[in-house]
């Protein structure tokens, strides 16, 4: 057996050894089912390689990823290899330092067969270390894709002027320690104008850098289904890169997928819906969000409302076909008024202190402040009322918001809601600073004196008591 048979059995059995160990194999020594499906791989990349002119490819690859999350990637990197189109070029880089592990350009030989090239073997021999690489990263660089940096070495790396593909494997969960003000760790996620406000400091931008190509496709391996905080805080920080992308960076983000199986799949095309549009007039900044989902629990009259709180619930929950919403808040700003804002989906209208009757219902109570500063649980004395009148289907039906109008927060908020007989009660933190006394109406996403309520999960606990 010749030197170069050698070491290319050697790298084979090295990468097969990772990927069985990491995914484990049944008493006859095939891999689980949790591997990628060689043929599905194949399918995959060859499908997205069959065009005229060549591609070129930026892996980067952050330092700390799980074991498991390594075989997909060693599974999928060695596949594109064996079937891109010659003349492709493949550029993998080690993040957050940003180190070079190799460049291969592909020959014309197809499949196994490219292992046999020299210089493939000895291009590919570093990326094999990364993936056998089992030493601990601290948590402050685990996982990380140092994105600001993205662009500049692009450039650096640009061979040619074939079409790019930018392959990112790590966490969304931006952190550097040297600019803790800008970690998306903790629910958090920059708001709009971060991005595009020229006094913005968020480290994503590079205003004397040229931006990626238009026609760059960013395709992102995540590290798992539930990378995030919460659902919301993923679709915050999704929405967040696909701007920042579009408007800063370059290129698209047309993949976002803890799935290797879809993550050079046949489409070029993005599977996302359009992005709202957001005029975020308020400054840069970081905003968080509450600390989890309201908690939701069936509750009695206990409390301490006023007698014409308790008086309006008991006389809804006497007549099924009508439904409640009551907010009481606490708050260290004696001046903190908290507006319901309810929106009947179909019928576009709004039910708030601006228009206390609608087609569906009514604004009982529109109070302007919490009776004492720092209230304890029996000083409770300000509630707003929502009725609707009508019978629902299901609370789905509706889109609430809470509005900061006035005072200062954040501020704790109890929720009654009482439907169809029944009745719950959510608790949640208002993360609100100020009021903007309804200013921010046409554009509360990322308002930080606007707040949704989550009424599908209070919706569910209803169904589940009746």
């Amino acid at each position: 057996m010749n030197k170069t048979n050698q070491a290319l059995n050697s790298v084979k059995a090295l990468l097969l050894g990772l990927l069985l160990f990491a995914a484990g194999c049944n008493q006859s020594g095939s891999t689980s089912t949790t591997n990628i499906p060689p043929s599905v791989a194949v399918h995959s990349l060859s499908a997205v390689t069959v065009v005229d002119s060549p591609t070129e490819y930026f892996y980067l690859l952050a330092d700390g990823l799980e074991a498991g999350l390594k075989a997909d990637i060693g599974s999928l990197i060695v596949k594109h290899i064996e079937f891109a189109k010659p003349g492709d070029i493949i550029h993998f880089v080690r993040t957050p330092d940003n180190k070079w592990l190799g460049t291969i350009e592909v020959p014309q030989k197809h499949g196994p067969k490219r292992f046999r090239n020299r210089e493939i073997l000895d291009a590919f021999k570093p990326v094999l270390g990364y993936l056998k690489d089992e030493s601990d990263v601290p948590d402050d660089f685990r996982g990380q894709l140092n994105l600001p940096s993205l662009v500049e070495r692009y450039w650096s790396l640009r061979k040619s002027d074939g079409d790019p593909m930018i392959i990112l494997a790590g966490t969304p969960l931006y952190h550097e320690p040297d600019q803790p003000q800008w970690s998306f760790r903790g629910r958090r996620y920059p708001s709009v104008s971060s991005i595009n406000d020229f006094t913005s400091t968020l480290p994503f931008r590079n205003p004397n850098l040229k931006p990626l190509p238009e026609t760059a496709q960013i395709r992102w391996l995540l590290p798992s289904n539930n990378w995030g905080d919460s659902k919301e805080h993923e679709d915050r920080l999704l929405e967040f890169y696909r701007r920042m992308f579009d408007q800063e960076i370059g290129g698209e983000l047309i993949r976002f997928t803890a799935n290797p199986q879809s993550l050079l799949g046949q489409s070029d095309a993005s599977g996302f819906l359009a992005l709202p549009e957001c005029n975020d007039h308020y400054p840069p900044r970081i905003l968080t969000l509450p600390e989890s989902e309201p908690t939701v629990a069936p509750i009695g009259t206990t409390w301490n409302a006023p007698a014409e709180v308790e008086s309006e619930i008991q006389r809804v929950l006497d007549s099924p076909s009508q439904t409640l919403f009551a907010i009481n808040w606490q708050s260290g700003s004696a001046d903190t008024d908290i507006d319901i804002w309810l929106n009947e989906k179909e019928a576009h209208e709004q039910l708030n202190f601006k228009n206390m009757k609608t087609s569906f219902g009514q604004l009982v109570r529109d109070i302007q402040h919490t009776g004492s500063a720092n209230a304890n649980d029996s000083e409770f004395s300000s509630w707003e009322l929502a009725i609707v009148d009508k019978d629902i289907r299901s609370l789905d039906d509706f889109e609430m918001w809470l509005n900061f109008y006035d005072g200062g927060g954040p501020a704790n908020v109890r929720l009654i809601t009482v439907y169809r007989g029944t009745q719950t009660a959510s608790e949640f933190r208002f993360p609100g600073r100020v009021g903007d006394r309804a200013n921010g109406e046409n554009q509360r996403d990322g308002n930080p004196s606007w707040l949704p309520v989550n009424l599908t999960n209070i919706a569910r606990y209803h169904r589940s008591l009746n």
